[in-house]
């Protein structure tokens, strides 16, 4: 990114991501018996310029805030690019619109849906510390 964007980190500590232009770039923390070489990061893309984003605390969700006031939601992210064994890694299902709805560029997400409009561009997103809500 020409821009230095903030990173933002998981409250649980496993994943950290940052906006860059209309993708979510999300890498997951290295465990302690990590090698350089297995730093792995995902992209989710989106059509119009992100703006921020927010993990949800308990599970595999993150939230992107565009320019043009859409909020979207990725679900169960990362599952083949950082699974432990390899088990999820390049599996692809034929066809992907029926089964990952709303997921773009052969992004790692088992879906993404647009939640909410808001007449500006997004500045700030956050769920709950239970993650029920998701504040803008």
């Amino acid at each position: 990114s020409s821009e230095v964007e903030p990173l933002v980190g998981s409250s649980s500590g496993d994943f950290f991501g940052t906006c860059s232009v209309n993708k979510l770039l999300i890498w997951k923390f290295p465990t302690k018996d990590f090698s350089p070489c297995e730093v792995r990061k995902i992209k989710l893309h989106h059509t119009k310029q992100l703006t921020v984003l927010a993990f949800h605390p308990n599970e595999r969700i993150v939230a992107g805030g565009d320019i043009t006031g859409r909020i979207l939601i990725w679900r169960g992210f990362g599952k083949r690019t950082f699974s432990q064994n390899g088990s999820y890694r390049n599996k692809r299902v034929a066809n992907v619109e029926e089964e990952e709805p709303g997921v773009r560029d052969n992004d790692d997400a088992d879906s993404c849906s647009t939640w909410h409009w808001h007449p500006t561009e997004v500045k700030i997103l956050s769920f709950s510390s239970d993650g029920a809500y998701l504040f803008s």
